[in-house]
């Protein structure tokens, strides 16, 4: 009895002590640079929507494109940005579908490896390594739903704090890179116009991995002729040696308006709006 009441008392400590490490504020680091020669597994769900309205007193006219991409397959780092992001990728296929305004669209790249550039803009530049014969133009739509040009920030400018922190402690999001970015697009905004919040929401694991649970909301308010809302979640991993996200999920929202100017009288006086949606699960 004595025996079994020492090994009570050894397991309590035991968790008793987890307990206090698990619930101790500590630091996060949120900036997990990739390395060249590094391959991940990758499963991919990309879909948007662009809703154009043009409209008078009298009238208004709608017009709206839709696409969806998903991929499975392993990805390699050949080249990383000076943030630590991929700038140049192989991409091996194991599986490739998608739609278009709700048509499907034939692929024949599944067992394929893509060679990516990642540094091309507007677009990325996407071709099948060791083949002379191009992407048609659907799939390259597709697939650019899911590779995007390499950005000049990694998670710490869009989620990060170097405040210590613990499970339900939340933080006003960085903004500064969202404020370059619609600056580059001609749109004036200050920090005060937007509303958001980062959360610590758990701590869990994840096909093995122990990980961090944060969320991201932002909202802005009073830009004119705009109207935008960005969400994300994520699991990250506690050591930062396991690399960055195991699972993220993103949905940008936004929605413009526009008046057409006087010079040109076919459309002078109408409105365009402008609605776009962008989700992707990785």
């Amino acid at each position: 009895m004595l025996k079994k009441m020492k090994l009570y008392l050894l397991l309590l400590s035991v968790m008793l002590s987890l307990t206090a490490v698990l619930a101790e504020k500590q630091k996060i680091k949120f900036d997990r640079p990739v390395k060249i020669g590094e391959s991940f597994r990758c499963d991919i769900t990309a879909t948007n929507s662009q809703s154009y309205i043009i409209s008078t007193v009298d009238e208004s006219k709608s017009t709206t494109n839709t696409a969806d991409a998903k991929i499975s397959g392993s990805m390699k780092i050949l080249k990383t940005t000076s943030k630590g992001r991929p700038a140049r990728i192989t991409f091996k296929v194991w599986e490739f579908t998608g739609k278009l305004n709700g048509k499907d669209i034939k692929t024949d790249i599944d067992g394929k490896t893509l060679e990516i550039n990642l540094e091309q803009k507007p677009l990325c530049g996407i071709s099948i390594l060791n083949s002379n014969k191009g992407l048609n133009p659907s799939h390259i739509r597709l697939l650019s739903l899911i590779f995007r040009p390499a950005r000049d920030h990694g998670l710490k400018d869009v989620m990060g704090t170097d405040q210590k922190i613990e499970i339900g402690d939340s933080w006003n999001p960085p903004l500064n890179f969202l404020i370059k970015s619609l600056s580059r697009r001609k749109i004036k905004a200050t920090k005060e116009q937007f509303e958001g919040k980062v959360e610590l929401v758990n701590r869990f694991t994840f096909k093995g991995i122990d990980c961090w649970s944060i969320k991201e909301k932002i909202v802005s308010k009073g830009i004119k002729n705009i109207n935008f809302k960005f969400t994300a979640e994520l699991l990250l991993p506690v050591d930062p040696k396991l690399g960055g996200a195991v699972k993220f999920s993103r949905h940008g929202f936004e929605e413009a308006t526009k008046k057409l100017p006087a010079s040109n009288p076919l459309l002078a006086g109408k409105i365009i709006t402008a609605i776009i949606s962008d989700k992707m699960d990785a």
